[in-house]
């Protein structure tokens, strides 16, 4: 897991060759009035899915681990915990 800003996404550009693609879109998206739904990138291999949404207690909070593909979260605005543990540990 990473966790980190804007500011400091290029540390992370050769970890996956679409990163910096992903990342780029994100800052970009990040600038723009809120819209919600599916931006295709790349097409579905570099996608934004854009949703607002309450959050709710973290002890009702479900886990999920993705095999397939990268999860980037960037919170527009509001606050929200994620808690995560080594996926061996699922």
């Amino acid at each position: 897991m990473i966790h980190t800003t804007l500011a400091h996404l290029e540390r992370y550009l050769t970890l996956h060759p679409r990163l910096e693609t992903a990342f780029q879109s994100v800052a970009a998206l990040a600038n723009q009035p809120f819209q919600p739904g599916i931006t295709e990138i790349e097409g579905r291999e570099v996608y934004c899915n854009a949703f607002a949404y309450d959050t709710h207690p973290q002890e009702t909070g479900q886990l999920e681990a993705h095999q397939l593909y990268i999860d980037v979260m960037y919170v527009k605005s509001g606050q929200e915990i994620i808690a995560w543990c080594p996926r061996e540990r699922l």
